[in-house]
Order: structure tokens, then sequence, then C-alpha cells
């Protein structure tokens, strides 16, 4: 699945609490994106645990990416063939999906911003 970010201005960091059925499926990698161009996309949790975090972040006095592009992707292996499809959340047992501009202020609609699709 693909984690992109749409007509954003001055991103510096993100996070993404995605929950999906763990019976049905299982994280097994997470692979950074072409928009921020930061190493990796960190994951929190076990790869068998919903919800997960995955968030990034650019490091030092540097100004944050503007536009739209990819921030993650996330490589599921699935169980079973009809599965449900994992998605975003607000907030979630103290897992929550913001983003933050250069400065650390939260960026006005940022889980709008956002969308999670399937790509293979």
């Amino acid at each position: 699945m693909a984690l992109d970010v749409s007509n954003v201005s001055d991103l510096y960091g993100w996070q993404v609490a995605i929950v999906f059925n763990a019976t049905q499926m299982k994280v097994m990698a997470a692979k950074a994106g072409e928009f921020m161009k930061v190493e990796y996309p960190f994951f929190e949790s076990s790869t068998i645990k919903s919800p997960s975090l995955f968030f990034g972040t650019l490091e030092g006095n540097v100004a944050g990416k503007s536009g739209s592009g990819t921030l993650a992707t996330i490589v599921f292996e699935y169980y079973v063939n009809n599965y449900e499809l994992p998605s975003m959340v607000s907030s979630m047992a103290g897992f929550d999906t913001w983003l933050k501009d250069s400065t650390g202020a939260d960026i006005s609609g940022g889980q709008s911003l956002l969308t999670l699709t399937v790509t293979g």
C-alpha cells in the first residue's frame, strides 16, 4: 500500500496510525517514499499487531517539503484472499495521525491530505 500526501505545505514530520485485521494480515516492511527523501520511514509496534504506527521526519534546521507524493510504501502479507483493507485512523489507543511543519506546528487538515491506497 502507498501512503501519499497531497498539496501539503512545509511538511517536516509525519505520523500515521494504521489499523488492520491481524488475523488476516501482517506488516512485512515499510519503505521510504520519494517525497521527503528520508532514508526510511520508521514503524512501531509488532508487525502482527494493529494498530501500527508509521512515522518519518526530516533532520536539522531545514525547510519542510511542499507538494504531493509518496511518504512510504507499506508491504503487507495476507493470510486469506478476502481480507479487509487496512485503513488510517486519526487516534486509537494512543496512536495518532498527524502532519507537522518545520516549526513543529500541526498542519491544518492533516489527515485529509493523506491517502492510503493498494498498489499491487
